[in-house]
């Protein structure tokens, strides 16, 4: 399947940051391609009609030889006015785009006019001043009455929200975007879909030969779930809420739609009801969990599992 993440790259690096302390920029993506002028034209739609509206009252008016009211006479400029000034408004939130350098020592995220190049805001994360990685994912649904007192629900979008976060809970990035890609396919993800990947990418490679240490020096590493719960990973295996499982018995699902890991112990045997019901599982909202995106690599690195 086609991938146009070639539209959001960066192929051409700023001056600012060929010499930044940040190092090496590995991954790069802009927001500039997914800026439509639907919108404006849309209103310029309306403006004229409502100016062409105007301007035939002030000739059918001229042709009966009625009068006017003061309002009716200023209503076209002031339509007019309104459209200019909306226009310009509109225009600045059209040339408004974001960009985000994912690099070796850390991320720069920039919010910038794509006319002028002047940058507006700007947060500067150094990866030793980062606790964790949130990358949270909520699809949205309407629901439509199907007129026999039942209904349907059908998506609508997927906003996705990426927090990066300073070991005592201060968040020191937060970006959000959306996307309509009701199927996960990857020519129809926006910028933010990529600016989160390579985000969680980066942080992976600098974070888990920390937690290898960890579990080297301490016996455990403990990342907390949603719901006062914890996923704990020791040398023998994994343990979540009542169950352990040992290293060589994890088998992971990895469920896209929702991105929730189902871990389950081949060691225990499960019937055709069980299956489909996916009984006998252990599901991990890695969605909304600190570092959730770390759990697939861990499981990898530490055990070998390969995703299903």
């Amino acid at each position: 399947m086609r991938s146009f993440r070639e539209k959001y790259e960066v192929t051409v690096l700023p001056s600012h940051m060929l010499d930044s302390d940040l190092g090496d920029v590995v991954e790069a993506y802009d927001s500039k391609a997914d800026r439509s002028w639907g919108c404006m034209v849309g209103w310029w739609l309306a403006v004229l009609a409502g100016l062409g509206l105007g301007i035939y009252n002030i000739y059918d008016a001229s042709q009966r030889d009625a009068r006017l009211s003061l309002v009716e006479q200023i209503l076209p400029f002031a339509i007019l006015a309104a459209g200019i000034i909306v226009h310009f408004v509109l225009l600045s939130r059209h040339n408004l785009c974001q960009r985000i350098f994912v690099c070796r020592q850390g991320v720069q995220w920039e919010k910038y006019n794509r006319r002028s190049g002047r940058i507006s805001q700007s947060r500067t994360v150094y990866w030793e001043q980062v606790g964790s990685v949130v990358s949270k994912k909520i699809r949205r649904y309407t629901s439509k009455s199907k007129g026999d007192d039942s209904s349907i629900d059908r998506y609508q979008r997927t906003t996705r929200t990426l927090e990066i976060n300073a070991p005592h809970g201060a968040t020191l990035l937060k970006i959000s975007g959306k996307y309509s890609n009701e199927h996960e396919q990857e020519e129809l993800f926006t910028w933010i879909w990529f600016a989160v990947k390579a985000v969680e990418k980066q942080w992976a490679s600098v974070r888990l030969p920390q937690l290898e240490s960890i579990l080297r020096d301490e016996g455990q590493v403990t990342m907390p779930v949603k719901g006062n719960h914890a996923l704990v990973f020791t040398t023998e295996g994994v343990s979540y809420k009542d169950k352990t499982i040992s290293a060589a018995n994890i088998v992971a699902h990895w469920r896209s739609k929702d991105e929730n890991l189902a871990l389950r112990d081949a060691s225990e045997k499960r019937n055709i009801v069980q299956k489909f019901l996916n009984l006998k599982e252990l599901s991990i909202p890695v969605n909304t969990m600190p570092d959730g995106c770390l759990v697939l690599p861990l499981l990898h690195q530490l055990y070998g599992v390969e995703m299903h």
